[in-house]
C-alpha cells in the first residue's frame, strides 16, 4: 500500500468518525429535546436545541461532499462551543456539566490534528469559559436559580455517558490513524530509496560501517530495553552526530530511530516469549522487559511489525510447541 492509498484511507476512518459523533450527538440532541418539552417545559430551548439537531443533521450531508474533513472539523470545533454556552448559561447555578461539551476540544484537535492545533483550542476552550464567567457575573441575562430536580440530575448524567463514549470513540479512531501515520513513514522511506539519486559506492560503505556500529552498541547495551532512549541518547553515546546515525538508519530500510529500536524490541520480545514459560509471567512483564511503557504501544508496535495481535502470535507460537 501507498502513501496515497494510505492518506486515502486516513480521510476515510476520519469522515467515518464524523458521521458517527453526528449521528450519536443528533440523537443525544433529539432526547434533549423531549427533555425540555415534556418534563423542564421551557419552549426557548427546546426549539433552540431542535433547531440545532436539525441544522447539524442537514449541514453535514450537505458539506461533506464539497469540503475537507480538516475544514469541517475545524468549523465545527469554532462554532459548537458557541452553541453550547446558551445551554451554560442557563443551567450556571445548576450544574457545571455542560462544560464537558467546551472541555472535549483538545481531545478532538488531539484525534484530527497535532500539537499546535492541541494548543490552540485549549486556549480557545479557556476562553470561551473566561467569557461566560464574566458574562454571567456583569449581565442580566436569565438563569435558572432552582434547585437541582432528578431531570437536571437525568440531562447530567446523560451528558457524561455521551462525552465518556465520545472520548472512547476518538481514542479508537485516533489509534486506526496512528497506525496507518507510521505506515505512511515506512511507504515514504521506500519511496525515497526509489526515487533518489544513486548513492556513492563510498557512501554506501560508509553507512554499511556505521549501522554496524550502532547494532553493536544497542545490543551490546541493550538500549532497546530503555523506554526513553532516544536518538540524542545515542548520539551522545557514540559521539556521533545525529544526521548520520538518522541516515545510516534510513538506509537500512527504516522510517527513524523509534521505527529501528521497535524492531529490537519486538526481536526480543519473540525470543523472550520462545524460552519463557508463559503461564508463569505476565504480559506486562514481557513488554516491560522489551522497553515497551505501555500496553497499547505495545500492542501497536507488534501488529504492524508482525501483521498480528500479541495474544495472537502467542496462541501460535504455543500451538506449535505443542504439536
Amino acid at each position: 500500500m501507498n502513501e496515497k492509498e494510505i492518506q486515502s484511507k486516513i480521510y476515510k476512518i476520519k469522515k467515518g468518525l464524523i458521521s458517527n459523533y453526528i449521528l450519536f450527538l443528533s440523537n443525544i440532541l433529539f432526547i434533549f429535546s423531549l427533555i425540555f418539552i415534556f418534563f423542564i417545559k421551557d419552549k426557548f430551548l427546546a426549539y433552540y436545541i431542535s433547531v440545532g439537531c436539525l441544522f447539524l443533521i442537514c449541514t453535514w450531508n450537505i458539506i461533506r461532499w464539497r469540503f475537507s474533513i480538516d475544514k469541517i472539523v475545524h468549523c465545527y470545533f469554532m462554532l459548537s462551543p458557541l452553541y453550547a454556552s446558551c445551554l451554560i448559561l442557563k443551567y450556571w447555578d445548576i450544574t457545571m456539566v455542560n462544560f464537558l461539551w467546551i472541555i472535549i476540544l483538545p481531545l478532538g484537535a488531539f484525534v484530527f490534528f497535532g500539537r499546535k492545533e492541541v494548543v490552540a483550542y485549549t486556549i480557545y476552550a479557556f476562553f470561551i469559559i473566561i467569557i461566560l464567567f464574566i458574562i454571567v457575573h456583569t449581565s442580566n441575562i436569565e438563569i435558572v436559580h432552582n434547585k437541582r430536580e432528578l431531570i437536571t440530575d437525568v440531562i447530567n448524567l446523560i451528558v457524561i455517558i455521551f462525552n465518556m463514549l465520545t472520548i472512547a470513540l476518538a481514542l479508537y479512531y485516533k489509534d486506526k490513524i496512528r497506525d496507518l501515520r507510521s505506515m505512511v513513514d515506512v511507504a515514504r522511506v521506500k519511496e525515497d530509496i526509489i526515487v533518489s539519486e544513486v548513492v556513492s559506492e563510498k557512501a554506501i560503505e560508509r553507512y554499511e560501517e556505521l549501522f554496524a556500529k550502532i547494532e553493536q552498541t544497542i545490543h551490546m547495551n541493550n538500549y532497546f530495553k530503555d523506554p526513553n532512549f532516544n536518538l540524542t541518547d545515542l548520539s551522545s553515546v557514540m559521539k556521533i552526530n545525529n544526521g548520520y546515525l538518522s541516515k545510516a538508519i534510513r538506509h537500512k530500510g527504516f522510517a527513524n530511530f523509534n521505527h529501528y529500536l521497535n524492531f529490537h524490541r519486538i526481536d526480543f520480545v519473540k525470543k523472550l516469549i520462545a524460552k519463557t514459560d508463559l503461564r508463569k509471567v505476565t504480559i506486562m512483564y514481557i513488554y516491560s522487559e522489551a522497553g515497551f511503557g505501555s500496553q497499547s504501544t505495545f500492542n501497536r508496535v507488534f501488529k504492524n511489525i508482525e501483521g498480528i495481535t500479541p495474544s495472537e502470535y502467542i496462541d501460535k507460537f504455543t500451538k506449535g510447541v505443542e504439536c
